[in-house]
């Protein structure tokens, strides 16, 4: 009964000791979904439900508890976010990572990675190897 108890506190002093604030995408979304009504009473009613239902404070400690430690430790965030767009009929799926680079997947199955660097925006393959760059 000891050593598991020792077990779990090491478990548990790990994910507290990570040091990994995070994105708190979890947080992002409820707020996202809070603000997004037509209404700005909806809004506000949703939002004060939100708050005396202590949502914002168990989505806080979800993600800075459980889903940025999985971040930390495995470089992927079960709750990642990710957009759909639509252009002319083609579709694309964004998926934000942890190293700030973007996933962009079309619909014939072309996968490439948009990343940010100062003022330019560079677009690589999947090898790594550069398809473009564009400078703003």
């Amino acid at each position: 009964m000891k050593v598991k108890g020792l077990f779990l506190g090491a478990v548990a002093g790990s994910m507290l000791l990570t040091s990994c604030t995070g994105p708190f995408q979890l947080t992002q979304k409820l707020h996202t979904w809070q603000t997004g009504f037509d209404d700005r009473w909806i809004d506000e009613l949703a939002f004060l439900g939100c708050v005396l239902l202590p949502v914002y404070g168990i989505s806080a400690f979800a993600d800075a508890i459980v889903f940025n430690s999985i971040e930390f430790w495995t470089n992927e965030n079960p709750i990642a976010s990710t957009e759909t767009m639509t252009k002319d009929g083609q579709t694309a799926q964004l998926a934000y990572q942890a190293d700030g680079k973007v996933r962009v997947e079309t619909e014939s199955g072309q996968v490439f990675f948009l990343e940010k660097t100062g003022d330019t925006v560079v677009t690589t393959d999947v090898e790594g190897n550069m398809v473009a760059s564009q400078t703003f």
